[in-house]
């Protein structure tokens, strides 16, 4: 195997995360213009080759990875050795020869390097190739037949430039980067790079005129130009440096631009070029963020589609043009719609803040100590971080120390990088804040406490935040809110304008009849466009006979009449009125839609791959299932409603929707179930008794649908939205589901106390209450033992009364737990097998293996064997199907790592059957061809055929290859579950092999599920 691959491989084991790798590259200061654009192994495939063209692959580079990852030291000295002398594996030394030999053999080694065969890049500078490859060399692509030599030649460019360029899609020639850069750095010491730029200066290249362009000393506004523009420069300075004819500079700016780009294109397609008004709101935006209004915070808030994440995005667009052209104002963009901004994780927010800021200033003297703060919240590379930032680490750990790392960085910065007379070292944007409302107020209250350390660090800070609900919500400080509205008539004109409607008239008339609400302008540029001015005719005369009709009805009418346009009927069937479900499969087409839409139920999977391209109406979300866009269902609805005729057609559709997900078992299944009931004014008792938190986000959406009034405050009560005032008036059914999300939120937060405090509102409770169970684990979580076995008795009596089995099973959980921490052996024994009794009788064998793993765990604790139960789980688990293990991949890897070191039954059957999921991110083993290497050669010489019929089966022939090319190869294959069952079966020491599977090759568990664990 190339050393090159080893260092990929060991890259991609190394680091998890692809932001963890740059944050280490920045730290170390190894520059590599490689962006992620896939899976992190392709990712550190790009790395590891760029790390190579760039010479960087030394003694400090494995020095540095040593440092950060002591315990892969044998691994990363392995792929050392291949790059700087020795060898990876041991071999046998040298004799050494006779002295009547030297003679001999001085001249044989004479005579070889007479005959060395010469390499590519030596090639391609000979007398033959070199006027071919220096012409081609400076330009992005080309066509051989219209490509003139550097200098007259009697040889072609076919012949010349096949074997050193690969061919792009549109037939053009790329020049190999190895043969490019050994022609640019030749061009350029010898003073001849300007005559190869003008040699094709009559073909149009975008690359060749940026060339041109830097090297006449031309630095272009990098905030200005166009992604793709800037992917350009991107490849063009990556020529550039790594030939020596450019330093760093601009390529490093060009680079953190492009990655900026990333988190902010979303943002820039809201604002478009039809951004118009808003000038009221942008003043008092640029007097906040540039430090003039008093109030630290500044909440901005409105419904859906009335233009907030536009304002926001115009805002932020400014600072980041701003930053290309003079001295940046620091700013950061946390929006928690990204599942990666977890308000519940203030150091990860920190982390993607100091990221954000090292980008910002990627080319200062900062960018490195922010590179090392970085590395602080990643909770690596600590000693270097600590010499690079003068701290001593050892009085860290505390969220007020961690935020006055970043503090002090941004003092510096802005005492020697600050705009002349700017006094905020910070603009923190928060996006999406009803996301962290819906995780209840332990998520809230982390996040204030967040902002609260921030604002005391860096008393001139200024934070935005925004959000559809109400963002007030910050406590202790001051506020500023900003409710956002319609659109003043002329503003509304000239985005309409923008859009394409040339006629004046007409513009006046949709601004006059459907007001300045920025969608609604949106979706009357679409229809005018679709439709005709006849449309505004039909809507018009509506909205005159209905006074009053609401902005969401006219919209609703609008897009009615797009959908009218849909060319395919039974496209148009599903978008309207098929709507009225939220998630589409062949299987929903089939069972729900197919009888009340008039479609041929045997035509699914045909309507799903055509709904597939209605990107305006659905989007993917998952690999087999579509999702209807929110907004277009928020609009339609409230108007279908309004039509007689599909009223009867919708309840249909709801009552199918109703029967086809109650009998499903899944979260998302009952989510539906619930949502169905709602629309169709069911009484929300029945939804009482399937209701449960992890709904939550699921159901919020909703929210913005036209609900019946009472499921509406059923809803929003449920989700932690209905109004609190009057929350002592609330029945008593209200106030346990609410209270259950609220206490849950509180535990998920660290703060049992808070949780505790809930529950103590109220002492009665219902027959059925699920309180008992949230108390106990609340207890737990407090150390309270004692308070959580009495809690657990009235529950355990409660659930008996109300035959709830579903809690009888999730109390009997949390006994194990209780008599584990009371040392009573025998009581985790009785209550495991309570559990599982339980578990058998809900049909769930996968919980019952769950329970189990609970109990072995603890058993082993406290130095109890637990035979039986070990055996029961062994048992329970191998009869799983393979399907039931790929939903329950997070247990398989708690089961491998609790019973796995004693049990090769557990192994053996994981391995077999969902052990090649490797490659998946949520696999079972780990993508880790090292620690395959070292499994296989601890194989008895009596497995030698099973390993060379493994070796076989990926592809590796013969007797020639070596453990780790062999396990390269598996690895690669997908094949590492077959590779762990080989290893097994034919270990020279099976009681080793077990432990060095679960412990190098086994995933880690990914975490809480909310229940405690031991």
């Amino acid at each position: 195997m190339e050393a090159g691959d080893r260092l990929r491989e060991l890259l991609a084991v190394l680091f998890d995360d692809h932001r963890e790798l740059q944050s280490f590259l920045a730290l170390e200061g190894m520059r590599v213009s490689t962006r992620p654009g896939g899976k992190g192994s392709s990712f550190a495939a790009e790395v590891s080759m760029e790390l190579r063209r760039r010479g960087l692959v030394d003694e400090r580079l494995f020095a540095a990875l040593t440092r950060r990852f002591p315990d892969r030291a044998d691994d990363i000295a392995d792929v050392a050795r291949s790059f700087l002398g020795g060898s990876a594996v041991d071999t046998p030394a040298v004799r050494e020869l006779p002295p009547e030999y030297a003679d001999f053999t001085a001249k044989l080694n004479a005579a070889l390097s007479d005959t060395a065969v010469p390499t590519d890049e030596e090639i391609a500078l000979d007398d033959d190739h070199l006027p071919w490859t220096t012409a081609a060399a400076v330009l992005g692509r080309f066509l051989p037949a219209k490509l003139r030599p550097l200098r007259p030649t009697r040889t072609s460019a076919v012949g010349m430039l096949a074997e050193f360029s690969h061919t792009a899609i549109d037939g053009c020639w790329i020049l190999l980067d190895e043969v490019r850069t050994q022609c640019l750095r030749l061009l350029w010491e010898t003073g001849t790079l300007q005559d190869a730029l003008a040699v094709n200066a009559d073909l149009p290249d975008a690359e060749r005129d940026k060339v041109r362009e830097l090297l006449a000393g031309t630095r272009p506004n990098l905030a200005g130009l166009g992604t793709a523009e800037l992917e350009e420069y991107a490849v063009v300075t990556g020529w550039l440096e790594v030939a020596g004819v450019l330093d760093e500079t601009v390529g490093t700016e060009v680079d953190a631009t492009l990655e900026r780009r990333a988190l902010l294109d979303p943002l820039r397609a809201l604002v478009g070029t039809h951004f118009h008004g808003r000038e009221p709101e942008l003043a008092v935006f640029d007097s906040f963020v540039h430090g003039v209004a008093d109030p630290m915070l500044l909440c901005l808030r409105g419904p859906g589609g009335v233009g907030k994440s536009s304002l926001l995005g115009k805002v932020l667009l400014g600072l980041e043009q701003a930053a290309g052209e003079y001295a940046a104002v620091p700013f950061a963009y946390l929006d928690f719609d990204r599942a990666r901004n977890d308000p519940r994780d203030p150091i990860g927010l920190l982390r993607q803040i100091a990221r954000q800021l090292r980008l910002l200033h990627a080319t200062t003297e900062e960018a490195r100590a922010l590179a090392a703060t970085e590395s602080v919240y990643w909770g690596s590379d600590l000693e270097k971080a600590s010499a690079i930032l003068d701290i001593d680490f050892d009085r860290q750990g505390n969220l007020a120390a961690m935020v006055g790392v970043l503090a002090d960085r941004l003092h510096k910065l802005m005492d020697t990088h600050g705009p002349a007379g700017y006094r905020t070292p910070l603009v923190l944007f928060l996006d999406t804040y009803e996301e962290v409302q819906l995780k209840g107020p332990g998520a809230v209250r982390d996040l204030e406490r967040l902002i609260g350390h921030l604002l005391a660090a860096l008393p001139d800070m200024r934070v935005i935040v925004s959000g559809r609900g109400d963002p007030t919500v910050f406590t202790g400080f001051e506020n500023l809110v900003l409710t956002l509205g319609e659109l003043e008539p002329p503003a509304a004109d000239a985005v309409l304008a923008d859009l394409g409607v040339a006629d004046l008239a007409l513009r006046t008339t949709i601004v006059a009849k459907f007001g300045g609400h920025p969608l609604t302008l949106r979706l009357a540029a679409e229809a005018l466009e679709r439709t005709g001015t006849a449309v505004f005719d039909d809507v018009a005369a509506r909205g005159d006979a209905l006074a009053g009709i609401a902005i969401e009805q006219v919209q609703g009418m609008l897009y009615g009449r797009i959908l009218s346009h849909i060319a395919d009927p039974e496209v148009r069937r599903i978008a309207y009125p098929g709507l009225a479900v939220r998630r589409i499969t062949v299987d929903v087409l089939r069972e729900v839609l197919a009888d009340p839409c008039d479609l041929d139920p045997d035509h699914a999977e045909l309507i799903f791959d055509k709904l597939r391209f209605e990107v305006s109406l659905f989007e993917l979300d998952g690999p087999d299932t579509l999702r209807h866009r929110q907004d277009v269902r928020t609009l339609m609805l409230r108007s279908m409603m309004d039509e007689p005729a599909l009223a009867a057609v919708v309840a249909r559709v709801h009552r199918r929707a109703i029967d086809y997900y109650q009998a499903r078992p899944g979260t998302e299944d009952r989510a539906e179930e619930v949502y169905h009931r709602l629309m169709v004014g069911e009484d929300p008792r029945y939804l009482d008794r399937v209701w449960d938190p992890a709904l939550r986000p699921l159901l919020a959406p909703a929210l913005g649908e036209p609900l019946p009034p009472r499921a509406w405050t059923w809803l929003s009560r449920r989700l932690g939205f209905g109004e609190t005032d009057d929350r002592a008036e609330w029945d008593q059914r209200d106030w346990e589901a609410d209270a259950e999300g609220r206490a849950m939120s509180w535990l998920a937060s660290g703060d049992p106390a808070s949780a505790l405090a809930v529950l103590a509102e109220r002492t009665e409770r219902l027959p059925d209450t699920k309180l008992h169970l949230v108390e106990v684990r609340a207890r737990l979580a407090a150390k309270d033992v004692e308070g959580a076995a009495a809690a657990l008795e009235r529950g355990m009596a409660a659930a008996a009364e109300s035959d709830d089995r579903d809690t009888q099973v999730a109390l009997a959980e949390q006994a194990v737990v209780v008599r584990g921490l009371r040392g009573d052996g025998a009581g985790v024994v009785s209550a495991a097998e309570w559990a599982v009794r339980g578990c058998d009788l809900l049909g769930d064998q996968t919980r019952g293996v769950d329970v189990l793993t609970d109990a072995v765990g603890i058993l082993g604790g406290l130095d109890d064997a637990g035979e039986g139960l070990r055996g029961e789980l062994a048992s329970r688990f191998t009869h799983l199907s393979r399907s039931d293990l790929l939903d329950n991949v997070d247990l398989v890897r708690r089961v491998l790592h609790t019973a796995g070191p004693s049990d090769d039954t557990v192994l053996h059957h994981a391995a077999v059957q969902v052990g090649d999921q490797t490659e998946a991110e949520d696999g079972v083993f780990q993508h880790d061809p090292f620690a395959v290497a070292r499994l296989l050669r601890e194989i008895s010489p009596e497995g030698a055929p099973a390993l060379a019929d493994l070796a076989a089966e990926v592809g590796l022939s013969g007797r020639g290859w070596k453990t780790e090319d062999l396990a390269s190869s598996v690895v690669r294959a997908g094949r590492t579950g077959k590779a762990v069952a080989v290893g097994l079966d034919w270990a020279r020491d099976a009681g080793q092999a077990r432990r060095m599977v679960v412990d190098t090759l086994v995933r880690p568990v990914a975490g809480h599920d909310g229940r405690s664990k031991s």
